[in-house]
C-alpha cells in the first residue's frame, strides 16, 4: 500500500500489508494456536504495523504545521505595507534601549521579509544610547559597546545619528575614570562619524556625573557639528567650554535643551538663528540674565519651556521682550514658600516682561511640594494677555496651588480656549477645583455664580476638558451639572463639549452621577478613573522628545 503526501513526488510506502490473508484470520476465529514460526510472523506484522502508525501520524503532525504556517501567511500582520512596519520597528527602537550583549533586535529574525525591511532602512540603526556607568568595566562592557557600535554604524549607513550620553548609576560616588583602550576606541568610532551627528544629548539621573576627559577634548577638537539639529543638556558639571564649542560649531541647530548656559549664552545662541525649540534653567547655577535674553536671539522660535527656580532674582534686570513667533511656552516652578512679593517672583516678573501675539498653548506646573504657593497676582496675567492679544487654545494648570477665585480669573482672560486641563497639588495643598468654580464653569446664570455673566459665559469655546482631583473635596453633582450644561450648543455662544477626562485621587465617582456622564458617550468621549495625584518631579525632564 503506498500513501502521498501533498506533493506526488513525496511517497510513503508501508512495511506491511494492511488487509491481513484471510486462511490467517479463520484459523485465529477458531482458536488454532499458531505454530512458533506464525507467531514470530505475527508479531513483526504488529511491530510494523505500530513503527507505520508513528510515521504516519508524524507526518501528519508535519502537515498540520505546514497549513498552520500557510494559513499565518493570511493574518493581518502580513498585509501591513513596508512603511507602516518601519514605523513599529521605530517605536521599538525608540522605547526599548539595545542590548550591547545581544545588539540585534528581535524582529530581525522573525521571518525574511521583517529582516529584510529592518535591513534596508537605515534610520533604524541610527540612534545609540551610550551608557557611561557601565563603559567604565572593560570586561563587562567594553568590546560589547565597540561590537553593537559597529553593528549600528554599518547598518544606519550614511543616515544622521543620534547619541545620548547617559549615566544610569544610582549611587552618589565620585565619577568614574574613562582611561582604557577600549573606550578610547569607542570614541574614535564616534568622531570619525561627526559629520552625520543630528542629535547630541548629555542626559543623567546621579549628581555626580562628569563628562569623560576623553569625550571632552574630541567636542573642542571638532571644528563643527555641521548636521547637528538637537542638543539636550541636563547636566550643570558639563564643562562651559564644551557647551560653548557646541553651540559655536552647529549652525543648523533648532532644538536645545540646556541646563546651564556658557557665558556670553546668549550671544552665542544668536549664532543658531533657527533654533525653533528652545528649554531653559533659570535657577542658582545659570546666569539668569543671560537667561532671559536667550529667546529673543531666536527669531523662529515657535516653542519655549523655562525651569524657574525661585531664587533672589531682585537685582536681575527684565527688559520686555516682544516675541512674534511662539506659539507653545511651558513654565515649571520650583516654588520657595518663603518668596511673596514680586520683585523676587520669576514667574510674576517673566509674564510681565513677556508679550506673545501667536501664543495658542499655555502650560504652568508646579514641581515643589508642596505646591507652588508664591504670589500669583491675576493682574500680572491680566496685563499679559491684553498686551499679547493672543488667541488661546489650550492651557494647562499642573498641581499649581492655587486659588478657585484666581483660576477664574484667568480663565475670563482666555476666551478662546479649546482645551484645558487641571491637575490637583497633592495635599496638604487646598484643593481649587470647587463647587464655585464648577459653578462659573456652567453654561447657563447658574444659582449662586455672580462671577460669570450670562452674556459673557466662561470659556465659551471649550471642546475638551481634562480634571484631575482629590476625591474627598470634589462635589459629583455639581461637575455634572455643568457637564450637562455643555452637552449641546447653547444660543449664547457655549459651544457643546466633545471630551471630558475626569480623575478622582481615592474613590470613584458616585453612581448616579457616573450613569448620567456615561448615558452622554454618544455624544461626546467620556473617560472616569480613580488615581493617584502623581507627586512632583524633582528632577527635569524634556517636555519635548524627538
Amino acid at each position: 500500500m503506498t500513501y502521498s503526501s501533498c506533493q506526488d513526488k513525496n511517497q510513503f510506502v508501508l512495511r506491511v500489508d494492511l488487509e491481513p490473508n484471510s486462511n490467517d484470520l479463520e484459523q485465529l476465529r477458531l482458536g488454532v494456536i499458531p505454530t512458533q514460526a506464525q507467531a514470530i510472523q505475527i508479531s513483526q506484522f504488529l511491530h510494523d504495523a505500530a513503527n507505520d502508525l508513528l510515521e504516519l501520524e508524524a507526518r501528519v503532525e508535519a502537515l498540520r504545521k505546514h497549513m498552520d504556517l500557510k494559513r499565518s501567511l493570511l493574518a493581518p500582520v502580513y498585509r501591513l505595507p513596508d512603511d507602516i512596519l518601519v514605523e513599529i520597528f521605530s517605536y521599538e527602537f525608540s522605547h526599548f534601549p539595545v542590548d550591547r550583549t545581544c545588539p540585534n533586535r528581535a524582529f530581525v529574525s522573525v521571518c525574511t521579509r521583517w529582516r529584510r525591511v529592518a535591513l534596508s532602512t537605515p534610520t533604524l540603526w541610527a540612534t545609540y544610547v551610550i551608557d557611561l556607568s557601565r563603559m567604565q568595566d572593560r570586561y563587562r562592557d567594553g568590546l560589547t559597546n565597540i561590537m553593537a557600535l559597529k553593528l549600528y554604524l554599518a547598518r544606519s549607513k550614511e543616515s544622521l545619528f543620534s547619541i545620548s550620553f547617559v549615566d544610569s548609576r544610582n549611587s552618589t560616588s565620585m565619577g568614574y575614570h574613562y582611561t582604557y583602550d577600549h573606550f578610547q576606541e569607542f570614541l574614535l568610532l564616534l568622531v570619525k562619524e561627526l559629520h552625520r551627528w543630528k542629535h547630541l544629548a548629555f542626559d543623567n539621573v546621579n549628581s555626580q556625573w562628569q563628562i569623560p576627559d576623553a569625550l571632552t577634548r574630541s567636542i573642542l577638537t571638532a571644528e563643527s557639528f555641521p548636521q547637528l539639529r538637537t542638543f539636550y543638556c541636563s547636566s550643570a558639571d558639563v564643562p562651559k567650554s564644551v557647551l560653548a564649542a557646541i553651540l559655536k560649531g552647529s549652525p543648523n541647530l533648532n532644538r536645545l535643551k540646556i541646563l546651564t548656559l556658557p557665558e556670553p549664552g546668549s550671544t552665542l545662541i544668536s549664532a543658531n538663528s533657527g533654533i525653533t525649540q528652545l528649554q531653559l534653567w533659570a535657577g542658582p547655577c545659570s546666569a539668569i540674565d543671560e537667561v532671559f535674553k536667550a529667546p529673543e536671539r531666536c527669531p523662529h522660535l515657535e516653542s519655549l519651556f523655562y525651569l524657574l527656580s525661585e531664587v533672589e532674582s531682585s537685582e536681575v534686570s527684565f527688559q520686555p521682550q516682544m516675541l512674534y513667533t511662539v506659539r507653545d511656552l511651558t513654565l515649571e516652578v520650583i516654588g520657595n514658600r518663603e518668596i511673596v512679593n514680586r520683585e523676587h517672583n520669576l514667574l510674576a516678573r517673566l509674564m510681565s516682561s513677556f508679550t506673545l501675539p501667536s501664543l495658542k498653548t499655555l502650560t504652568f506646573r508646579s514641581l515643589s511640594y508642596p505646591a507652588f504657593t508664591a504670589y500669583w497676582q491675576c493682574d500680572v496675567f491680566e496685563g499679559f494677555f491684553h498686551r499679547s492679544m493672543c488667541s488661546l487654545t489650550s492651557l494647562r494648570l499642573l498641581s499649581m496651588g492655587i486659588t478657585d477665585l484666581d483660576t477664574v480669573s484667568l480663565l475670563q482672560c482666555t476666551p478662546t480656549l479649546v482645551e484645558l486641563e487641571i491637575s490637583e497639588a497633592p495635599a496638604p495643598s487646598k484643593p481649587f477645583v470647587t463647587i464655585h468654580l464648577l459653578e462659573t464653569l456652567h453654561s447657563l446664570d447658574f444659582q449662586a455664580s455672580t462671577l460669570i455673566d450670562s452674556s459673557e459665559p466662561l470659556v465659551p469655546k471649550l471642546k475638551s476638558l481634562t480634571l484631575h482631583v482629590r476625591g474627598p473635596h470634589f462635589n459629583d453633582t455639581a461637575f455634572v451639572d455643568m457637564i450637562l450644561s455643555r452637552s449641546e450648543s447653547r444660543s449664547n455662544g457655549i459651544e457643546c463639549l466633545r471630551s471630558v477626562t475626569l480623575r478622582l485621587e481615592g474613590r470613584l465617582m458616585e453612581g448616579k452621577a457616573a450613569y448620567q456622564l456615561r448615558s452622554l458617550g454618544n455624544m461626546m468621549i467620556v473617560t472616569l478613573s480613580d488615581g493617584q495625584v502623581p507627586s512632583p518631579h524633582r528632577h527635569w525632564t524634556a517636555s519635548w522628545i524627538e
